[in-house]
Order: structure tokens, then C-alpha cells, then sequence
């Protein structure tokens, strides 16, 4: 809500609906019955409408703390959170409908006959070239991968028992693990990848350059950042 104003000396007193990429493993969360031993690809996602926001809520969480006490700045921080978990419920509630819908796999197999039916990079050329969207799709995205190790093994030949990643094995040890997926032509304007590590959340966010300048992207992350750790230490 920082980011997508067209003077940034706005008051803040407009408000904006947002669609966000949201990636999900179909693996987990289709009730698909892939059992991990062949090379497939299952990674689905589907959209998410947010809102409407205020703008510059993330200006006014991120000065929740700053300020002196008093009965003006402890309304600002309700309503500031309560916009921020109205955010979370509307994800939530659209996420659970759609796996409710039990279809989630259908469509990583249809993007598979688009592949085949449709000349997709065409389309995807016509929309990267296009003055109105300038390729962008989506306001951001999110691609969290949880907690490493939550994560299944890949079963190996003759063991018959799947266990779970260990972030330690003998002398080696995985401390951070970043990465991201490529939104250069088409995608997200501000993508972002999170898994977790030994409870330490890890964040990749690479937004398109030129389109959003270097200076732009590290006041995004840092913003990104201290939003998270403001609304951590208020849920104590």
C-alpha cells in the first residue's frame, strides 16, 4: 500500500483493492497422491483479492512504537492491525475455498494442455510488450515454502520410509536458504520467496529491474521486513 500511489505525498484517505500471486504446492495441499519418486511438476497457485486498503497502511504499521503514548496513537494502531489481519482472514478464507474445491491439481494439468494447445509464449510476449500492464499481472506475490524441515525426503532406491529434511547432517550445516522464481517479463511487480530455516524465516524479493529501481526494491524489503517484526512483537 506504500508502493502503488501515484503521489507519494498523498494523504493516505484512498483505498485500493490488490491481486496478489499466491504459489501453492499441490503436493501438500490438493490432496494429490503423489508419492515423491518420479520428477513432476506440481506447483500450482492461484489468485488473491485483497481489500480495500488504505494507502500507506504499511507506513502507518511500521510507526506503531515510534510514537509517544496516547488515545490518537492507540487508535491508529487498532485500526492499522486490524486492516493487517483483515488481510490475513481474506487470504485465509479465499485459500480454504479454494482447496475446499478439491480441484487445485486441474490446474497445473490444464496450464499443461495450454502448453501444448495455445502458442503460450506468444501470449506471453503480447502482455510483457504491452504500455498498459508493462507485463505485471499481479500488485506481488508470495511463495512461502515453510519450515525446512517439515519438508519430505526424496525416497531413495530400497528404503521404503520417508523422513524429513534435517538442516544438520554429519559436519555440514544449512543455516540460510534463499531463492527466487525469475518475474522479469511477466509476473509479479513485487515477488517474494520465505522458507524457514531452524525457525529463522529466510526472504528472497526480487522485483523487475528496470521497472523497479535497486534504491526502490531495498525500501520495499526493509519495509517488508519491518512490518513482520512490528506485528510479531505485538502478538507478543
Amino acid at each position: 500500500t506504500d508502493f502503488f500511489n501515484e503521489n507519494e505525498m498523498d494523504d493516505g484517505n484512498k483505498s485500493r483493492t490488490y491481486k496478489l500471486l499466491q504459489s501453492l504446492d499441490t503436493r501438500r495441499f490438493s490432496g494429490a497422491t503423489d508419492p515423491g519418486d518420479t520428477l513432476s511438476c506440481q506447483a500450482g497457485s492461484m489468485d488473491l483479492l485483497v481489500g480495500p486498503l488504505p494507502d500507506f497502511l504499511g507506513r502507518k504499521i511500521r510507526s506503531i512504537g515510534k510514537k509517544e503514548g496516547g488515545e490518537t496513537n492507540a487508535k491508529e494502531k487498532e485500526e492499522a492491525m486490524d486492516d493487517f489481519w483483515k488481510v490475513a482472514k481474506q487470504s485465509y478464507e479465499q485459500t480454504a475455498s479454494y482447496l475446499k474445491w478439491g480441484d487445485a491439481i486441474e490446474a497445473v494439468r490444464l496450464f499443461d494442455l495450454g502448453m501444448n494447445v495455445c502458442d503460450i509464449g506468444r501470449l506471453v510476449d503480447s502482455y510483457a510488450t504491452s504500455s498498459a500492464s508493462k507485463g505485471r499481472a499481479w500488485s506481488a506475490g508470495i511463495t512461502n515454502v515453510g519450515e525446512y524441515e517439515r519438508q519430505r525426503v526424496v525416497p531413495r532406491q530400497g528404503v521404503s520410509e520417508r523422513g524429513n529434511l534435517q538442516a544438520k547432517r554429519g559436519d555440514y550445516e544449512i543455516e540460510e536458504i534463499y531463492y527466487a522464481t525469475s518475474h522479469a517479463r511477466v509476473g509479479c511487480t513485487f515477488p517474494v520467496g520465505c522458507i524457514t530455516v531452524k525457525g529463522k524465516m529466510s526472504c528472497t524479493i526480487n522485483p523487475p529491474w528496470p521497472l523497479i529501481s535497486e534504491e526502490r526494491s531495498k525500501t520495499f524489503a526493509d519495509a517488508f521486513v519491518e512490518i513482520l517484526k512490528v506485528v510479531a512483537t505485538e502478538q507478543g
